[in-house]
């Protein structure tokens, strides 16, 4: 008899189930088919038949009836790996003829196990309940789905495996695929995002990302190597465009590029773009360095003998090495000054202007440090002032000095549009300028208004 029990106890052990369910159930054991009153515990009626259910004595069983409200449990004992239950069920001629249907559940198993047993008074039945592998089926099937990229079916079979009785087991490989499924879907939507922005190098690192958490992801690795020709082509294309920007002197276009090709790690290229970048700086530290000029300017008047130099005006500019600068000037004359004080004897021809220009450097930088000279054109206006009197026969005469009442002096502003250009050279933190003027004047400002000037500057750079 101890033979038998072990034997039909251990064959279900090496059964497995490839459904969800971890309890498997054997065959009814006849024990009494009502003739042996010792079957059963000494406890129960005659008119009670009993049911014997054997399980391994980590699985706690619960049983429900829907013929019998309450179950009788005549005894539930562990003998060494196993757990045995008896329970009596009422077969008077009430119970006989119903379609009784028994449900044993354990909280080790997802779902219950369901018996149909005819039973009459004094019968003693036998059943083996054995524990199958749970998560590990359901694992290898996650895989399976985890091979071919189906991550939303695979977290879903792996979340069952965690629920089987036996997922302590495996649970450390459980939990690292659900994170690596969790990771994988996350890089796949920043991917995308940075592959719809352009942001190829970014695509490439997540992409990248899901194939060192699964070597088999077929779509991670095409699309990785697709991200990885984009950048080589944009590498190429920003290095051509960065070139050409720093053959042009256009450093600070050029400086964006070397950056991007930076940013992008792009093969082979990392050292040139570093020194790219310095040359970069260099030269545009250069370019503003003292590229700031303040000069004080003398005309020659022709009006005042003899000939003295005379303040005219102010000068300030931005003197590049590379491209283009501007510059800005007051000029004005002694005569204005004097007809502000109401001096008008020596007022005759007060002159007040401005002029705007531009300014480029005749040699490159590239070529010789030692010669920094600018070429500086532009144009401006100038309002000269000139005063009229009538004479003894009402004739309006210009006023060239003389004693006159100012009650008698008229004035007749004359405006004259200017064209100049010039030179400027620095030394070190001196500057010095040259400027041609030419006065654009009619037949009737010719006389009074001097068409040619000459003016030299002299100041500082910063």
């Amino acid at each position: 008899m101890k033979k038998i029990f072990y034997l039909l106890f251990c064959i279900p052990f090496l059964l497995y189930s490839v459904d969800a369910q971890n309890l498997s159930i054997s065959d009814p054991i006849v024990i009494s088919d009502g003739n042996d009153d010792r079957a059963c515990a000494s406890s129960y009626k005659i008119s009670d038949a009993c049911i014997t259910f054997i399980a391994p004595a980590g699985v706690e069983l619960s049983f429900k009836s829907n013929v019998d409200p309450d179950i009788k449990i005549l005894n539930s004992r562990v003998n060494g790996p196993i757990r045995e239950y008896i329970l009596a069920f009422n077969t008077d001629n009430h119970y006989h003829n119903l379609d009784r249907k028994i449900e044993i559940s354990s909280k080790e198993s997802p779902l219950p196990l369901e018996i149909t047993p005819v039973l009459s008074p004094k019968m003693a039945l036998q059943f083996v309940i054995s524990l199958i592998e749970c998560s590990q089926p359901l694992y290898n099937d996650a895989m399976k789905l985890y091979a071919e990229q189906r991550y939303d079916e695979a977290k879903e079979l792996f979340d069952k495996a965690q629920k089987c009785y036996d997922a302590p087991l495996i649970n450390e490989e459980l939990i690292t695929k659900l994170q690596a499924i969790d990771s994988i879907v996350v890089w796949y939507h920043k991917a995308k995002e940075s592959e719809l922005l352009l942001d190829y190098e970014n695509a490439a690192l997540y992409y990248g990302k899901i194939q060192t958490i699964n070597s088999l992801d077929k779509k991670a690795s095409a699309k990785y190597r697709e991200m990885t020709r984009q950048i080589s082509y944009y590498c190429q294309k920003y290095f051509h465009r960065a070139e050409f920007f720093f053959k042009h002197k256009e450093f600070e276009k050029a400086q964006i590029l070397y950056k991007r090709m930076l940013e992008m790690d792009c093969s082979g290229k990392k050292d040139t773009c570093l020194q790219k970048l310095q040359d970069c700086e260099k030269e545009l530290k250069g370019d503003k360095l003292l590229e700031g000029v303040f000069t004080y300017e003398f005309g020659i008047s022709r009006h005042q003998k003899p000939y003295l130099m005379l303040p005219i005006g102010i000068h300030l500019g931005k003197y590049r090495n590379h491209g283009a600068g501007v510059y800005w000037s007051l000029t004005t004359n002694t005569e204005f000054f004097n007809m502000l004080l109401k001096d008008y004897p020596k007022a005759v021809r007060a002159d007040i202007g401005m002029q705007l220009g531009l300014n480029v450097r005749l040699v490159p930088k590239e070529v010789t440090k030692y010669f920094p000279v600018w070429l500086h054109f532009g144009a401006g206006y100038h309002l000269m002032g000139a005063f009229t009197y009538k004479n003894a026969d009402e004739e309006e005469i210009r006023y060239e000095g003389g004693d006159l009442s100012a009650e008698k002096l008229k004035a007749v502003p004359y405006h004259v549009p200017i064209a100049e250009a010039g030179m400027t050279v620095k030394i070190t933190r001196l500057v010095l300028r040259y400027t041609f003027s030419y006065r654009i004047t009619n037949e009737e400002k010719r006389n009074y208004v001097q068409p040619f000037m000459h003016s030299v500057g002299i100041g500082v750079c910063w």
